[in-house]
């Protein structure tokens, strides 16, 4: 087998070669650098993810969840809005949503939204029996929160809460100050 080296010359491999990978190395820290800049937080990870690609229901669901943390509550109903356009079978995107509107205190819309996307997903039931219990209607929340607590048996927040509308039944007192829905 003979010698398969594209450059021949020892001397000539060491004076290309050599500053050759050094270029492309600095080419390549330059361009993890940069992308180490869209990892700084969430939103801008899912705002770079939104620019690069195309009809990209998480990305928006997630800079929808994002922005939620950062308290831009409306910009991020748009977000889970755009992410149910693309894919209405996103139920996540429903669920956000639905966090998102009792966050403003619309109480309507939540029980539409958690109907879409409940699922036997405890976190739904939960949050449809906190917004229930918010309107006053107690037995619905416990039931919810009883489901919450079949598909998650260590639910304590709808442990609490149904607790709290159990006392609200039998008491009629004021429940909001001890309801608090968990995200």
């Amino acid at each position: 087998m003979g010698n398969t080296n594209f450059i021949k010359n020892e001397e000539a491999r060491r004076k290309i070669l050599f500053p050759a990978a050094i270029v492309i190395m600095a080419i390549m820290a330059v361009i993890g650098w940069k992308q180490c800049g869209y990892w700084k937080n969430s939103t801008t990870l899912f705002s770079h993810a939104l620019r690069s690609t195309k009809d990209n229901y998480i990305a928006y669901d997630g800079l929808g969840i994002a922005l939620l943390k950062e308290g831009k509550i409306e910009e991020a109903i748009n977000h889970f809005k755009q992410a149910i356009h693309i894919n209405s079978t996103h139920t996540n995107a429903y669920y956000n949503r639905g966090l998102s509107y009792l966050k403003l205190v619309n109480i309507n819309l939540p029980f539409m939204i958690f109907n879409k996307s409940i699922k036997d997903y405890a976190p739904c039931y939960y949050h449809r029996g906190y917004a229930y219990a918010k309107i006053g209607k107690y037995q619905y929340a416990i039931n919810n929160y009883n489901e919450a607590i079949r598909l998650k048996q260590d639910y304590t927040e709808a442990y609490n809460n149904r607790g709290g509308a159990y006392f609200k039944l039998q008491y009629n007192v004021p429940l909001m100050t001890i309801l608090k829905p968990s995200v």
